[in-house]
């Protein structure tokens, strides 16, 4: 059995996706984005100034971001 939580419907709306990763009680997270075709700098502000501090509160403390090669 894994602890794998489906949260990518809610990528612009963090409370379900924090609320998930509080409830499992996860402190670390891989995010794969080696699939993802096109720019997504335009999300920095948001995932500086939104994300990062309720994943933070929710228990994040360790982040991992997987980037395609020369991406």
């Amino acid at each position: 059995m894994t602890n794998e939580v489906e949260v990518f419907p809610y990528l612009f709306n963090n409370t379900p996706y924090t609320d998930a990763l509080a409830k499992a009680g996860f402190s670390c997270v891989l995010n794969d984005t080696r699939s993802v075709r096109g720019p997504w700098d335009h999300s920095m502000e948001w995932v500086l100034n939104e994300w990062a501090p309720n994943a933070a509160q929710a228990g994040l403390r360790h982040f991992c971001l997987l980037i395609a090669a020369g991406g």
